[in-house]
């Protein structure tokens, strides 16, 4: 039998396409008996299990502080949720307000990263501080902690040393959510791009792109779909480049058509510390649509090992170096064959599979035969 798990997330439920984390590793473990209650901001719902909201402020830099509050008062109204619950996941945003409590229950309890801070400017050093004090303490009081990658396990071991058990859960997707067919262009390329649209993700390089496509054999295309500080830049020009297209924010259902029917899955963001740590969503859904990617090289846009679907460059310019790249691959008349490969690989990325192993990590971290 499985135990119940309170899972704290600042992640919005039913409109935060972020929280799909919480909502495929929930699923996956309440299929193998564990009972999930998850506590969020959003009036919707994460799946078929218990949600209780949080209220937050709508001011950046004050969310997690109102949000924090809110879930010590719902501890304090229902004390029998912390009955219930046989361990706590936590967000590492809400570590610093909600640690004490969580200590005086005697229960492990887990911090939850899902990568650093990204913001820019006096917010990022706001967060940064924050995050590095979230690790401190979790460091000496948590069960373990989950991050993203291995590579974002150094990251924060450069911050807490090696005593604390931490172990890696990547992003992923419900694989079967996609209808897979090999797919070959044959009169057109098509790109695609789908996430948030900030500038420090690299989108002025997907805008550069448009100059360089001219120089395939065949037409090409490019489809971006998404928000944020780069949107209305991005419908700007759209409105001016034939050969963009801009859907502006869409739903995970259009998000699966609109791969199945691309070729070119773009992965924009730069080799930076913030990017090499992370592990984008949108590689799983890439993959399980089996597409080929383009963009920079490094850890975070691609998975260990040699794959031939993974058409990243070294160099700075990668908007011009994949186009190289694409016309040798169309050319070799085996883009078929490096498509059904591209969807292979996305098995590993599968939720099912990723939900098992969390299972696997959380209860060696305390202690539990497997």
């Amino acid at each position: 039998m499985g135990m119940r798990i309170s899972w704290i997330t600042g992640r919005r439920a039913g409109s935060d396409l972020a929280s799909s984390t919480e909502r495929g590793i929930s699923r996956s473990v309440e299929k193998m008996g564990y009972k999930i209650h998850m506590i969020s901001p959003g009036s919707g719902n994460f799946g078929t299990y218990r949600h209780s909201r949080l209220k937050q402020s709508k001011v950046k830099g004050l969310q997690t502080i109102s949000a924090s509050r809110n879930c010590l008062d719902l501890f304090g109204r229902e004390k029998q949720l912390i009955d219930w619950s046989e361990m706590f996941l936590i967000d590492w945003r809400f570590v610093p307000g909600l640690w004490k409590v969580l200590k005086r229950t005697g229960k492990p309890w887990f911090v939850i990263d899902r990568g650093p801070p990204a913001y820019s400017g006096i917010l990022a050093r706001l967060q940064s501080f924050q995050w590095r004090r979230a690790w401190g303490i979790a460091s000496k009081n948590a069960t373990g902690g989950f991050v993203v990658s291995p590579t974002h396990e150094d990251f924060v071991r450069m911050i807490i040393g090696d005593g604390m058990k931490i172990a890696s859960v990547p992003a992923g997707t419900n694989v079967k959510e996609f209808n897979f067919h090999q797919k070959c262009p044959r009169n057109i390329v098509k790109f695609v791009y789908c996430g948030r649209l900030d500038f420090n993700r690299g989108m002025d390089k997907i805008i550069r792109l448009l100059d360089t496509i001219e120089n395939l054999p065949i037409k090409a295309r490019i489809t971006i779909a998404g928000s944020g500080d780069w949107e209305s830049e991005i419908r700007r020009i759209s409105d001016e480049e034939e050969n963009l297209d801009f859907l502006g924010e869409v739903s995970f259902k259009e998000i699966c058509k609109l791969l199945e029917e691309s070729h070119v899955g773009i992965m924009p963001m730069p080799d930076t510390e913030i990017w090499r740590t992370s592990s984008p969503l949108k590689l799983a859904e890439y993959l399980a649509a089996g597409l080929i990617t383009v963009g920079p090289k490094h850890q975070g846009n691609s998975l260990e090992g040699e794959n031939s679907w993974s058409l990243l460059s070294e160099g700075k310019n990668w908007h011009e170096d994949c186009i190289g790249m694409i016309s040798d691959l169309l050319k070799s008349h085996s883009w078929e064959g490096v498509s059904e490969q591209s969807r292979m690989a996305s098995e590993k990325l599968d939720w099912e599979g990723i939900g098992s192993v969390f299972i696997q990590d959380l209860r060696a971290m305390m202690g539990q035969p497997l």
